[in-house]
């Protein structure tokens, strides 16, 4: 088990939250949202991992999506798995809030899986809260 000691810090200028490996923190960090100076905080993090590298504790989100530009294919990664050979890809979320609306998350994924001796098309979806009702 490896433990690395982290140290939060909080940009002077717009708030944003940093923590950094001890052995990482120097003098004049900058912000890359603002360019403000981050400022050490006093907090102190303690991360332990496993030896196969995975955080303890740590929660493997359920959906990534990343998005280089407005043309790239997007990477998706759903429950820790990248999902390649993508056909689509639908996200639609609206909060909870606003007085016209219960709110909710769909999200769709369609890919091939082409190992076996078909092609077929697989299909990840959920429909959460208001959009459930749809």
């Amino acid at each position: 088990m490896e433990v690395i000691k982290s140290l939060e810090h909080i940009c002077n200028s717009c708030g944003a939250k940093l923590v950094v490996p001890e052995e990482k923190c120097k003098d004049g960090m900058r912000c890359p949202a603002c360019n403000g100076h981050f400022v050490f905080t006093g907090k102190v993090e303690t991360i332990s991992f496993h030896g196969d590298g995975e955080r303890l504790g740590h929660q493997t989100p359920l959906l990534v999506i990343e998005l280089e530009n407005e043309t790239a294919v997007p990477k998706v990664i759903y429950k820790g798995k990248e999902i390649t050979k993508k056909a689509n890809l639908f996200f639609d979320w609206e909060t909870k809030t606003g007085d016209h609306s219960d709110g909710g998350l769909t999200y769709a994924i369609e890919y091939l899986e082409d190992d076996k001796e078909y092609p077929v098309v697989n299909r990840i979806e959920r429909r959460v809260d208001g959009h459930a009702f749809d």
